[in-house]
């Protein structure tokens, strides 16, 4: 019972949907940033979106939890700036047995 409980305790090797962290990094000034979009897709399926508005600019870096299994997952982030700029990216990668996945551009 023990076995069966670490294993599935830890997402079933990949196979069952295992709670992860994400922290996202923008690759701009905190104090600038008006508005955020974050999504996780995987394939054509999306698996979460968070969009989240901030008067004064980020304070801290953002995160958000989402229950995911192995496979290479598209993370995206869209940044709504102080001066109407809109700089976004992507990062594709395979969160294998990650508990905190930090997504920042390449």
């Amino acid at each position: 019972m023990a076995v069966l409980g670490v294993l599935l305790w830890r997402g079933g090797f990949g196979v069952l949907p295992m709670e992860r962290e994400l922290v996202w990094q923008l690759p701009v000034s905190y104090a600038e940033v008006r508005a955020v979009d974050l999504q996780v897709w995987d394939g054509e399926t999306l698996l979460k979106r968070e969009r989240r508005r901030f008067e004064h600019g980020v304070s801290e870096e953002l995160r958000t939890t989402v229950p995911l299994v192995r496979g290479t997952k598209r993370f995206l982030a869209a940044v709504e700036l102080v001066d109407g700029g809109t700089p976004g990216w992507t990062v594709e990668r395979d969160p294998a047995d990650e508990r905190t996945l930090v997504m920042r551009p390449h």
